[in-house]
């Protein structure tokens, strides 16, 4: 048995379990703010979701069609980057609460890529922020468009959104770990069981 195949192949579905969990979780998050920014006149952000999850759906068909994980890996985690930045915006800019949501994208990306994936994310994320910050120094804080009376529960929804998506996403880390566990304890007791 080549066991670097073996383990290779281990790996690669890993990748796909934490993909597709990923993408399903967003997959539901995203039409709410999808609504809500164009029922705020603030079509930007709106679409900026709208192409994310587009980006989404099609790394979906294409892992369930066993595409490379890799790369619709990378396709989630970059609509999901892409979407977070293109919504800053309307909430403040680095004031906003949705920089909550910076920190979902290294952490998707290190369950799917180890600390390579997460460091690349981490640097786009640094990235992105320093753009921001040239631009509010250039032009000025960035105000919140949302009108005031709902600026704070707005808020309250953007950071408990952020915290429910990343402990969903840990969660489904957490049992496939313990899937993966009990399949290889599994397999230890049956080649036991035949030596004996």
């Amino acid at each position: 048995v080549d066991f670097s195949e073996v383990k290779g192949q281990a790996a690669a579905k890993r990748a796909v379990e934490v993909a597709v969990s990923g993408g399903h979780n967003l997959l539901l998050l995203g039409p709410p703010f999808v609504f809500f920014y164009f029922y705020f006149d603030l079509p930007g952000a709106a679409w900026s979701i709208t192409i994310a999850e587009g980006l989404n759906v099609l790394a979906l068909v294409q892992l369930a069609r066993r595409k490379n994980p890799i790369t619709w890996g990378w396709v989630i985690v970059l609509g999901l980057l892409g979407a977070i930045f293109g919504t800053l915006y309307a909430a403040g800019g680095l004031r906003s609460p949705g920089c909550a949501w910076l920190l979902l994208s290294p952490l998707l990306a290190c369950y799917l890529f180890g600390f390579g994936g997460a460091a690349v994310t981490a640097m786009l994320t640094v990235t992105g922020l320093a753009s921001y910050a040239m631009w509010e120094q250039a032009f000025g804080p960035i105000p919140h468009l949302l009108p005031l009376p709902l600026q704070n529960a707005w808020n309250f929804l953007i950071v408990a959104t952020a915290v429910l998506a990343t402990l969903s996403i840990t969660n489904s880390w957490m049992a496939m770990l313990q899937r993966e566990r009990k399949r290889q304890s599994d397999a230890e007791r049956m080649l036991s069981k035949a030596i004996g």
